[in-house]
């Protein structure tokens, strides 16, 4: 009895959706027939205003966001390391103990010193009370051998305990309890083309990736940010240090939407119902919005950062499509959290900016017959042509010396992109619309076979 109502309800549903669908296909014949539609990317018109104020021109430019301090640890003394505090992912503070080596001898070295600057102390007060002044010149050169020989000591002991030199995450911990290590010397230097920033505590901080597996211990402050970026020989010459940049982060999403097409043309998927779909480029940028339902890519702006441009590379580097690029590197203005290294970065690099620029939309430039630009001034519901003189072009405006003041309204042309079937008249030899697709079926209901006819013929007036 369950299957039989089943059965019956199906029958129902069938019927009221293909006596909905007839009716759209009618309705939609005689719009069509009565010249009311609206084609799929028809040309359509909106007036915009003449704008006075500020242009710009701008170069693009894509890389990858870098932390500006990165410091490569090392431990300034030799010994054994007795312990290892780091631990990767850890939060420290500049200043801040990483690890430790056995320190005794260094201290026993320290006391000795000690020792020897105190005794040459006491040789210096003897010889001041001498007319020798050869032998009180030999006593000051101990005095001050001795005090630089017991700085070092103490030194040295300072070295026996690793600190981080900056105020970031531990990225890298290449030690552990019981290994010898070597000192090294002291240095200072920059991490992913920043600021150079001391090092102290013994510590050599240099150049170099986070992951740098010369450092005992790698540290990454990841609130100051670069992007390593390029630009092609082309728009090299535009570049320059101090320009300012708009940096954003672009974040890829993708969405598998399958909807059920109840009508449609000849993407109309009988069984199923499904139809599938990219997402299409805008004419003003990247829309990752279609007119129906489906599998796209959107990407979408996760932040938006100001910059600076810090250095551009004169030496080219060659791509795997033997392209040469140079080398341009931004620094991010301020502290921000969130970011990852390697993350792709786009840039806007600002190269000329000119202020009370009279400008119109490009697209609503024309040439006419005799090859002078024009534009169609829209006054009410009048609109005339006029002659203008143009300048320069800035992205999507351009600038206008003469011909159009501030405030008036110039038509630009658009296309329809969401139209129907169209026109005054029906031309061709396919149907006016396509054949009806099959809807999908729901819960036990299997799929429709997608019968119904396309229209007829066009009889092309």
């Amino acid at each position: 009895m369950g299957r039989k109502k089943q059965w019956w309800l199906a029958l129902v549903v069938a019927a009221v959706v293909a006596v909905g669908g007839g009716t759209w296909w009618f309705i939609d014949a005689r719009r069509t027939d009565s010249g009311q539609g609206t084609s799929a990317g028809a040309a359509t018109s909106v007036a915009q205003p003449v704008t006075l104020g500020t242009v710009s021109r701008t170069v693009s430019v894509s890389g990858t966001f870098t932390p500006t301090h990165v410091a490569n640890l090392n431990f300034g003394s030799g010994g054994t390391v007795t312990a290892v505090t780091a631990t990767v992912g850890e939060k420290v503070t500049a200043g801040e103990k990483l690890a430790t080596i056995d320190a005794t001898s260094l201290k026993a070295e320290v006391t000795a010193d000690q020792a020897s600057l105190t005794a040459a102390q006491a040789q210096l007060t003897s010889a001041e009370s001498s007319d020798d002044s050869s032998q009180l010149s030999s006593a000051k050169a101990q005095v001050t051998a001795a005090e630089a020989k017991l700085t070092a000591a103490n030194q040295a002991v300072t070295d026996a305990t690793l600190r981080s030199t900056v105020s970031g995450t531990v990225a890298a911990v290449n030690l552990t309890v019981g290994d010898q290590v070597s000192g090294t010397s002291s240095s200072s230097g920059t991490g992913g083309g920043g600021a150079a920033s001391s090092a102290s505590g013994g510590a050599n901080q240099g150049t170099g990736s986070s992951s740098s597996s010369s450092a005992q211990v790698v540290v990454v402050d990841t609130t100051k940010w670069t992007v390593d970026a390029s630009v092609s020989a082309a728009e090299l010459s535009s570049i320059k240090k101090g320009q300012v940049a708009s940096v954003s982060v672009s974040s890829s999403t993708s969405s598998d939407t399958t909807g059920r097409q109840f009508f449609g043309g000849a993407n109309a998927s009988g069984g199923t119902g499904s139809s599938r779909r990219t997402g299409s480029s805008g004419s003003t940028g990247n829309s990752g919005t279609t007119s129906s339902g489906g599998s796209g890519s959107s990407a979408s702006s996760a932040a938006s950062y100001t910059g600076t441009v810090t250095t551009v590379g004169m030496i080219a580097s060659t791509s795997n499509t033997s392209v040469a690029t140079f080398p341009v590197t931004i620094v991010i203005d301020g502290s921000h959290t969130g970011l990852y290294d390697g993350t792709s970065a786009t840039a806007l690099i600002t190269t000329s900016q000119q202020k009370n620029v009279l400008s119109v939309p490009t697209a609503a430039i024309s040439t006419s017959s005799s090859g002078t630009p024009t534009v169609t001034v829209q006054d009410g519901k009048a609109t005339k042509q006029v002659t203008v003189t143009v300048g320069g072009v800035y992205g999507t405006r351009t600038q206008i010396l003469s011909g159009v003041s501030a405030g008036q309204l110039v038509v630009v042309a658009s296309r329809n992109p969401f139209g129907t079937q169209s026109g005054s008249s029906r031309s061709g030899s396919s149907g006016s619309s396509g054949g009806l697709g099959g809807f999908g079926g729901g819960g036990g209901f299997s799929g429709g076979g997608g019968n119904f006819p396309g229209g007829a013929p066009g009889g092309g007036q």
